[in-house]
């Protein structure tokens, strides 16, 4: 249970409680935001830290269900919402990416975000591939001899070994962020990015309203129904977490 928000920070947790609000449906915002507070407020306290994750992935559980199903198990006194696994599940059918079932939450989450970070940029006109990594610091003609030479191969471990971990991270938050964006909204995005960037100010340049805000131009995904509006931004950012905890630790730009 506790794997899946390994490393999170209390503005990890708090931008997951974000995502997860709704005022038209079952969801417990208030019982998440006392927990949230109370852990923020005690980060030390690993009991309180239990209490939210539990509570947050019962919320997630139910973000995947419908509601009538939801209250169906609730009132005949089942354990309400989908499994989380099955959340991810839907969500990689939705998104278009193969995930096998037998890998872990967090395995699940990562290979969803680092599959669909890989695709997102691969499908960007040439052009626009050059300038994002010239815009993450690359220089103009390394970036444009790359992508001359690639063959269409743009995976995680060959954008590592051709600029540095600093750039794909950048590059990964780059295309998960501009989505979950284009899912919430703008007004939404900034009220939760800025949550991270208070503990990250140096992410600016990788997930700041005019980086996510030029790659509302090139992510599409077709969100069909309420309930992916919530899944998909929360798996995003799930498997963006596992995916810099399975690198190697990203330094700070000097």
């Amino acid at each position: 249970m506790q794997e899946l928000f390994e490393g999170f920070q209390a503005e990890d947790f708090a931008f997951i409680a974000g995502l997860l609000e709704s005022r038209v449906n079952f969801s417990d915002d208030r019982e998440l935001k006392r927990l949230l507070d109370a852990s923020s407020e005690d980060t030390t306290n690993a009991d309180k830290r239990d209490d939210l994750i539990a509570k947050m992935r019962d919320e997630i559980r139910y973000a995947g269900s419908s509601d009538l199903a939801y209250f169906y198990r609730w009132m005949r006194g089942g354990t309400p919402g989908v499994p989380v696994k099955q959340v991810f599940k839907d969500v990689s059918s939705q998104l278009d990416i193969p995930v096998d079932s037998v890998l872990t939450e967090r395995e699940m989450v990562a290979h969803i975000a680092r599959e669909y970070a890989e695709r997102e940029f691969a499908s960007l006109p040439d052009d626009d591939k050059i300038q994002m990594l010239e815009q993450l610091g690359v220089a103009s003609e390394k970036a444009t001899e790359f992508v001359k030479r690639s063959a269409g191969v743009y995976t995680i471990p060959v954008l590592i070994k051709t600029f540095s971990v600093v750039v794909v991270d950048g590059l990964i938050k780059r295309v998960l962020f501009g989505t979950i964006a284009r899912i919430i909204g703008k007004a939404v995005a900034d009220r939760l990015f800025a949550l991270l960037l208070t503990r990250i100010p140096w992410w600016v340049g990788w997930i700041g309203p005019a980086a996510w805000t030029a790659s509302l131009s090139w992510t599409a995904v077709d969100v069909a129904g309420p309930a992916y509006r919530k899944t998909i931004p929360i798996t995003l950012y799930l498997g963006l977490n596992s995916i810099s905890l399975d690198s190697d630790s990203v330094e700070s730009p000097k």
